[in-house]
């Protein structure tokens, strides 16, 4: 309970009056009704950390980058280059380097074998490439909540073309949230939020039109760094086991990709089908493959539909890409059709996860095993030497067998 303690003080000791978080929607842009790009600016007195999060025009790959600098720093947009698809780069901040994430494919799979994981099915599979979505920005906060701290944005699509992805008022949501000071997200999985330094993702997958009726679906995410990354080579793979599942209930397992030593990606192994309640009873398996080089089709769909290209300019060997497809279900859950919704939960940040986080259950449940152990392991001590105690003080004189034998004999 001390630890736990200490842990909320750091919390709170981490967050000033000197700190700020705000975003703003096409900073330095008078005419941008086609294109959303929200930056999103945590400042302290001795850096800044910068957000983007994108979409260049309705059919785009959305995307979220992050960086640092000083600060003082502010992001540049040159907009007539980025309007007109001019080569280079056109978003530039100081003294930094970018890390991105891009959403770029939706994958609808026939898992005939029920086994939950797009790399092992056996059934047919379907790409949708996400710019073929019709994209907007949904909803987004200019400054925190006076309440709870956070800050939030929204990109959805409910229609997409050529391609056709949603049934009846279906729709793909992706929502960004940061935090002001370090906070537990209030939906589960209860993932500690570092303020300032990271951006909690939920990918919403509601109401999706479905070709088989053994449906599961896989979201396929590129991972960008700003460094040379050899072709066989992948980013550093963490996997971390806890005996705590409350944060993600039915979740053991946290899983982190590190871009750099001071960026990573990471997520609990779970999702939900029920977006009333995130219980262990909505809970469902989370199956990520290993890291592969984008193929062709997505790198072009990177390269002509997100903002990619103007974050890094020319990529030839200075910028690492990887693809990971996330699946979602559990064998014998029914398939996509048995809830019509998903949704998944990561986190996307700078400097290095937080240390292990136990729930208030984990620590009560510690301390009673320690009570107990410490009970009986007394109780065990105090009747072993109350056995030898007595043993030692007892002063009767008692015959011994063969005196009682022959009394006996004699009374006879």
């Amino acid at each position: 309970m001390l630890l736990l303690f200490m842990t909320i003080a750091v919390m709170h000791v981490r967050w000033s009056s000197t700190q700020s978080l705000s975003a703003s929607l096409n900073p330095g842009c008078n005419n941008c009704s086609n294109i959303s790009v929200v930056s999103v600016v945590f400042r302290e007195q001795s850096s800044s950390v910068h957000f983007i999060v994108s979409i260049t025009k309705e059919n785009s790959v959305p995307s979220v980058f992050v960086s640092r600098s000083d600060s003082n720093s502010s992001v540049y947009f040159d907009w007539p280059s980025i309007f007109s698809n001019e080569p280079g780069q056109s978003v530039v901040l100081s003294n930094s380097s970018f890390y991105g994430l891009l959403f770029s494919n939706l994958y609808q799979y026939e898992d005939r074998s029920d086994v939950a994981d797009i790399s092992r099915a056996a059934g047919s599979v379907t790409k949708y490439p996400l710019n073929h979505c019709f994209w907007f920005l949904s909803r987004w906060d200019p400054l925190p909540d006076s309440t709870t701290g956070l800050l939030s944005l929204a990109l959805r699509c409910n229609d997409s073309r050529p391609s056709v992805i949603f049934a009846s008022k279906g729709f793909i949501e992706l929502e960004f949230t940061f935090s002001e000071k370090d906070r537990l997200a209030d939906r589960a999985p209860h993932t500690l939020l570092l303020g300032g330094l990271a951006v909690r993702v939920m990918v919403v997958l509601q109401r999706l039109a479905l070709q088989w009726k053994e449906t599961r679906w896989a979201l396929n995410l590129a991972i960008v760094a700003n460094r040379s990354l050899p072709d066989s080579a992948v980013f550093e793979n963490v996997t971390l086991r806890s005996i705590d599942d409350e944060p993600s209930p039915g979740a053991f397992k946290d899983m982190t990709v590190f871009l750099t030593n001071h960026s990573y990606v990471t997520w609990k192994s779970v999702c939900y089908v029920d977006a009333a309640a995130a219980n262990v009873k909505s809970s469902r398996a989370v199956a990520v493959s290993p890291q592969l080089c984008v193929d062709k089709g997505t790198n072009r769909s990177l390269i002509k539909s997100s903002l990619f290209p103007f974050v890094y300019g020319a990529v030839a060997n200075t910028v690492a890409v990887r693809q990971v497809n996330v699946s979602f279900g559990d064998s014998g859950d029914g398939f996509y059709r048995s809830s019509n919704y998903i949704d998944w939960s990561f986190a996307f940040a700078l400097n290095t996860p937080p240390p292990g986080y136990y729930s208030p259950l984990i620590w009560t449940m510690v301390v009673i095993s320690i009570i107990l152990i410490s009970a009986a392991a007394c109780l065990l001590v105090y009747l072993i030497g109350y056995h030898f105690i007595t043993r030692g003080s007892d002063s009767l004189v008692r015959p011994l067998l063969e005196q009682v034998d022959d009394s006996n004999e004699q009374s006879v």
